[in-house]
């Protein structure tokens, strides 16, 4: 685990769909500096930090206010879909190292 993943998961309890321009938008912009590519694997760093965000509730009421950063990086704005990607990239980092 990275430190920028560690700090991630410090900040993300004391965060809301109020507070994204000041703490967890710019984290999320930090994790995809590139933005997200579906045809790549999350690195650890941006697992964990999506799966923190995807955990917190309050961070996913009045998503309008939230879908620019997503849509920024690449993302879907939706909770639902952002549990999707992390499941699908758990499985291709466990059929990577066992298949």
């Amino acid at each position: 685990m990275t430190d920028s993943s560690i700090r991630d998961q410090a900040i993300v309890p004391f965060c809301s769909n109020l507070t994204i321009a000041q703490d967890w938008g710019p984290l999320l912009a930090a994790a995809f500096p590139s933005g997200y590519d579906q045809g790549t694997n999350l690195t650890p760093a941006q697992h964990c930090c999506l799966n923190a965000l995807a955990d917190r509730d309050v961070c996913w009421r009045h998503t309008q206010l939230i879908a620019s950063w997503f849509n920024d990086i690449g993302l879907p704005a939706d909770r639902g879909s952002v549990r999707a990607i992390l499941t699908g990239s758990a499985s291709d980092r466990n059929t990577a190292r066992f298949g």
